[in-house]
């Protein structure tokens, strides 16, 4: 189980792609808390869970934006974040994502989770 130690906080705006992204990072051994929809409610579970870390899967509907709200979290809660492109799964790069992004070994576990590249997906045939 890759996420084994990790609490993700997802953040979606989209309840249908919020249920996939929870179902596969579960199924890699994140624990996950949400999906919440805007940034403040967002805020108010990282506030009582305290995350390790959050997925900004679809803009938080709200007065932030994803990158905003990374930002927030980041310096509210010292939380990183990973935030994914709207249309893939693949990690986006926006402009001083250092201040807030996630730290490489949880961008590189989030990753093969949501890619379908985790322990739990099977082997490929030889």
């Amino acid at each position: 189980m890759n996420g084994l130690l990790d609490i993700v906080l997802l953040v979606c705006s989209d309840a249908e792609r919020a249920e996939i992204l929870r179902d596969r990072l579960f199924e890699e051994g994140f624990h996950v808390i949400g999906p919440a929809s805007t940034a403040a409610m967002a805020m108010a579970l990282a506030a009582q869970t305290l995350p390790t870390v959050a997925v900004v899967a679809k803009p938080p509907t709200g007065r932030r934006n994803a990158v905003e709200f990374a930002r927030d979290l980041m310096r509210t809660w010292g939380v990183g974040s990973v935030i994914l492109s709207e249309a893939t799964d693949r990690l986006s790069r926006t402009p001083h994502e250092s201040r807030w992004r996630a730290r490489p070994n949880q961008v590189a576990r989030l990753r093969r989770a949501l890619t379908g590249r985790g322990a739990s997906s099977p082997s490929p045939a030889r």
